[in-house]
């Protein structure tokens, strides 16, 4: 049985901790981060990679500059295989907080959504749930419907990040209880999300596509939005961390 951690931390730095940041971020990061018109995309984006390489690195004890990333074919980053590590992450980001998510041979996924609590959800329904999901929506009262629809908005993107093929599939893809309890399992995955798993061509991950295999985890991890992981049912201990 393993553990994931789940850190939350500020993206606001300035002074040396933004330099200490920039430092160590490769000179792919800093295209990447060149591209970024807006000043404060720039400096979220800076501060995102940079606590990412420094957290890494000291799990993994290599010097934040040295560490090396791989990408699967949607982008999911993964440590390169020179550092022979088993070490799985992901990264989401909202606003001006990131949340980063670790687990020792076990894939995952995290999302975090600042929200507009005033915001109508309802209306955004169709893009975010599927037909059996919305029949549900309906049976609850009119005033947790916002609220359902955001907890299964951040389900889906989590677990979707972590069988890597990211949400450009489609939230449709995972189908969820509604409303959702605190440690949920999906009650659908779609099949046909194993044409854009980055596979190896053995079939060894076939079971991903299997809902009872994940579970997502409702984190209380921002006062002003919601926060989710998804990883395997095995996991039962999900520790969150500030830093």
């Amino acid at each position: 049985m393993g553990t994931v951690t789940v850190v939350v931390s500020s993206l606001i730095a300035e002074g040396e901790e933004l330099e200490m940041c920039q430092r160590c971020m490769s000179k792919d990061e800093l295209a990447r981060q060149a591209r970024f018109i807006p000043p404060v995309v720039k400096r979220r984006f800076g501060v995102c990679r940079g606590k990412l390489r420094h957290l890494l690195g000291a799990m993994l004890n290599v010097e934040p500059g040295e560490l090396q990333f791989e990408y699967n074919a949607t982008g999911k980053p993964r440590l390169a295989s020179c550092h022979r590590s088993t070490l799985e992450f992901n990264v989401s980001h909202s606003g001006d907080w990131g949340l980063y998510g670790f687990a020792d041979a076990a894939p995952l996924g995290v999302d975090t959504e600042l929200f507009q609590r005033k915001t109508n959800f309802e209306a955004l329904a169709p893009q975010v749930l599927n037909l059996n999901e919305r029949a549900r929506l309906e049976l609850l009262p009119a005033e947790d419907r916002n609220l359902a629809i955001m907890h299964a908005w951040v389900a889906k993107e989590a677990v979707l990040k972590a069988i890597g093929v990211g949400i450009g599939f489609g939230l449709h893809a995972a189908e969820f209880p509604m409303p959702q309890p605190k440690v949920c399992t999906p009650l659908r995955i779609d099949p046909m999300l194993l044409e854009k798993i980055d596979d190896d061509a053995n079939c060894r991950m076939n079971a991903w596509i299997d809902a009872a295999m994940w579970r997502v985890h409702r984190l209380d991890a921002l006062p002003e939005g919601l926060s989710a992981v998804a990883c395997p049912a095995s996991i039962h201990q999900v520790n969150v961390e500030s830093y």
